[in-house]
């Protein structure tokens, strides 16, 4: 990986005096092995250095990203952006955060709930890179939800469902109806259990309590595989380059035809 700092863009009048004051130096990064390559502004926020991952640099980058080489470009197809990769030593604390996001297919399922922890893991090996960080992932249906919740005994999972289907009957008045009798439930089981998770990220892996694990619990009778947006934010490990996330989209995901 390298970085390569192009021209520096002033953003105020007395930098040399202020060390709060702003500043932003564009730099061209490029990937070694395939030649591509991305610009990203860093903005300045304090004047001593910081170490970011795999090179030095006062500037903290924090704003935003262009293709150099359009929309092929290898950052962002991947959707992995550096707004400060970046880790100060001093009293241990991290600063900055890259970016990375994938969609990502699981596989389809029957009525009911389901643990699919290891399902969506194995889909973003990228996790392991961030020391420190936020793992967010969102369903993009509405007939679908998903939950954290008991990750050993499957009775709980048998429990949940059974309790849904007392709180959400089929065969009220609904006036939604015309996708079938199982439809308007899910969407409002949907809505009680919820469409996206937030999970912090410690030393590359999710951190979870000992029973804890990402439910997909899945409202229709017979519904297709389901799409879910995968999104990193925190800090790489050190010297990691910024590469590593190298597609946006899962090459061994499914394809989904459910409507909802």
């Amino acid at each position: 990986m390298i970085v390569a700092p192009t021209r520096g863009e002033r953003g105020g009048h007395n930098q040399s005096s202020q060390p709060n004051a702003s500043s932003r130096t564009v730099c061209d990064i490029s990937d070694s092995r395939s030649g591509r390559s991305s610009r990203v502004t860093f903005q300045q926020v304090q004047s001593k250095s910081v170490t970011t991952a795999g090179y030095s640099k006062k500037n903290v980058c924090s704003s935003n990203t262009g293709s150099t080489q359009g929309k092929n470009s290898l950052i962002e197809k991947s959707c992995c952006k550096c707004d400060n990769m970046a880790a100060s030593s001093s009293r241990g604390i991290q600063m900055g955060s890259a970016w990375f996001q994938r969609k990502i297919n699981l596989r389809p399922q029957h009525r009911g709930v389901h643990l699919v922890t290891e399902e969506i893991l194995r889909q973003i090996p990228e996790l392991g890179n961030f020391t420190v960080g936020l793992f967010h992932i969102q369903i993009l249906h509405t007939s679908a939800s998903l939950a954290l919740n008991e990750s050993w005994d499957p009775d709980v999972r048998d429990d949940m469902e059974s309790m849904l289907n007392k709180l959400v009957p089929e065969g009220l008045p609904y006036k939604h109806s015309c996708e079938g009798p199982d439809d308007m439930p899910a969407h409002v089981k949907a809505c009680l259990l919820g469409s996206s998770l937030s999970i912090p990220i410690s030393d590359g892996k999710l951190n979870l309590g000992t029973w804890q694990g990402i439910w997909l619990a899945e409202h229709r009778n017979h519904a297709g595989s389901r799409k879910l947006v995968v999104t990193l934010n925190g800090v790489l490990a050190p010297g990691t380059p910024i590469s590593t996330a190298s597609s946006g989209q899962n090459p061994h995901s499914h394809h989904s035809h459910s409507h909802s």
